[in-house]
């Protein structure tokens, strides 16, 4: 990759060893942006974590629409952007999606990291191109692809696309169950301490102990997403779950550990 395309192009910002000089990224907690720290991953450079800046990927798009120093020769271009495996809304080239932006034919795609995210857009009968990128990621959205799908409209003189999906209410949708789920959590455990010894034993264990032990170890097989990549992209909803996981181990310790004193009348004597 440094030998035949980053040199060539001279596309001297751009690093296959990580980002030591890039800015401060950002994490997105309950739809506020919060500091985060950029863990480069040398294990995703197949698919990500090649860094550029965006005068380097300018000069990447310019060699795509073959204006520039050039790496590869027109019919390999020709090959490269031509979308063969199709979906509903787009086509898959080499690496390239291949159909529309803002109603014009385009080619694109987009890079993500747990905290950075950007996007590319190659208009190939005007010879133009976008790119955004942001030190910013969320995985409810994708902010650059909808800056960029803008910056098209308006360079094409084509009325603004409307945004796929409105991530304020998505973030207050996120708050209001966190905030939820934390106040459930803590009003049993609120019930637990003034009512020691309640509930069934068995139905305690599992319920508040195994059921959420066996949700800990399952998820992260279910989705594929390790729990430090739940963390690095979704910092507010894994904090949230582990806050609750934590109140209910603290709330089935209390109902376990504590009877219930002799003088309750929900105690029958003689019973357990």
């Amino acid at each position: 990759v440094q030998a035949r395309i980053l040199d060539p192009l001279q596309m001297t910002a751009s690093s296959l060893t990580g980002a030591e000089n890039a800015v401060a990224g950002h994490n997105i907690w309950w739809g506020v942006p919060g500091p985060s720290t950029y863990r480069w991953e040398p294990g995703r450079l197949p698919t990500a974590s090649i860094v550029a800046s965006a005068d380097d990927l300018g000069r990447f798009v310019l060699s795509q629409l073959g204006e520039g120093p050039q790496i590869l020769s027109a019919e390999s271009l020709e090959t490269l952007h031509r979308g063969v495996a199709k979906t509903d809304t787009f086509s898959y080239a080499m690496g390239w999606r291949e159909g529309t932006t803002a109603g014009i034919p385009s080619l694109w795609h987009g890079g993500a990291l747990p905290s950075y995210r950007g996007a590319v857009v190659m208009l190939p009968l005007s010879r133009s191109g976008v790119v955004v990128l942001t030190n910013m990621s969320t995985m409810f959205g994708d902010h650059t692809r909808e800056i960029a799908a803008g910056v098209v409209a308006l360079m094409e003189q084509r009325p603004l696309p409307e945004r796929a999906r409105p991530l304020r209410v998505v973030y207050i949708a996120i708050a209001a169950g966190s905030l939820l789920l934390i106040l459930l959590g803590v009003r049993a455990l609120v019930r637990a301490v003034r009512r020691p010894g309640g509930g069934n034993r068995w139905k305690v264990i599992a319920f508040d102990v195994l059921l959420p032990v066996a949700a800990i170890v399952a998820v992260p097989l279910f989705v594929h997403v390790s729990y430090v990549a739940m963390w690095e992209g979704a910092p507010d909803i894994t904090l949230t779950v582990a806050v609750a996981v934590l109140l209910g181990f603290v709330t089935a310790w209390m109902k376990l550990s504590r009877k219930r004193p002799a003088s309750d009348p929900g105690v029958v004597p003689g019973t357990n």
